[in-house]
């Protein structure tokens, strides 16, 4: 069945989606449940079909809750995750376990809360952040931040939280929550042309490169959903024609590929 975009939609496009120029989106499609912010927004105000196509594969490595999560909820325990991975590893941890909790977790947005959304004993904050160096900085202004704090993290994770936290003389103690290796053949998935290419990720940058070293074609141009995955495509894609997303979110992208004259 042919999916048409409402054409009373402010901007809407006046042709089918499958008909649209590609964006290629290096990010996992939405589990099963979850709205699709990009698939809209892309086909509406840039007249873009959004492709996703995972570069990712994840191994959940979260070790039992009792052998690093304090037991018991009469002192609050401070989490930060700073990825969607590390929530659901936390969520499955504290699913197999009956012991009470008082957890706070801090989240650097909605999607990475999203899998901890209702759990018993939890409570989400930090979630209008939207990076890491903001959440940071709402840890630190915290009147109730504790002397030490649980960081989850993956074995490629940047340290911009735990520096900030350490350099402000806060206890972090960082649990691997994931391992992040390339997806078998991600490339088999990329479709024969595309006008843009969306990054998120620092790592994914480096995985694309394993396959394009020089960067995408002179006619593609780079979308990075924020400054640290950006600095990544300039160190390796010098010559890409790069926009920055202002948020790390649906809306920002669409903002700094209209920037480009989309």
């Amino acid at each position: 069945m042919e999916h048409r975009v409402d054409a009373t939609a402010p901007g809407a496009p006046s042709e089918p989606v499958g008909n649209l120029p590609v964006a290629v989106l290096f990010k996992d499609p939405p589990v099963s449940g979850a709205e699709d912010a990009y698939t809209p927004a892309f086909a509406r105000d840039l007249g873009l079909r959004a492709v996703h196509v995972p570069l990712l594969a994840t191994t959940d490595v979260l070790a039992p809750a009792e052998s690093w999560l304090p037991a018991g909820d009469a002192v609050p325990v401070h989490i930060v995750t700073t990825s969607r991975r590390a929530s659901a590893a936390l969520a499955r941890v504290l699913a197999q376990t009956t012991e009470p909790r008082n957890i706070t977790v801090w989240a650097v947005g909605p999607a990475t809360a999203r899998p901890l959304t209702g759990l018993p004993g939890v409570t989400i904050r930090g979630t209008d952040a939207g990076d890491a160096a903001a959440l940071a900085t709402q840890l630190l202004a915290a009147p109730d931040l504790p002397a030490s704090l649980i960081v989850l993290r993956g074995d490629k994770s940047l340290e911009t939280v735990p520096t900030r936290l350490r350099a402000a003389g806060v206890g972090v103690r960082e649990v691997p929550a994931y391992a992040t290796g390339a997806r078998e053949a991600w490339w088999a998935d990329l479709p024969q042309s595309a006008r843009w290419w969306v990054c998120f990720s620092p790592s994914g940058v480096d995985i694309l490169c394993t396959r394009f070293p020089a960067g995408p074609l002179p006619e593609v141009r780079v979308a990075a959903i924020g400054e640290t995955t950006a600095a990544r495509v300039r160190e390796m894609w010098p010559r890409a024609r790069l926009v920055v997303a202002p948020r790390p979110c649906a809306e920002g992208v669409v903002q700094a590929i209209r920037g480009d004259g989309e």
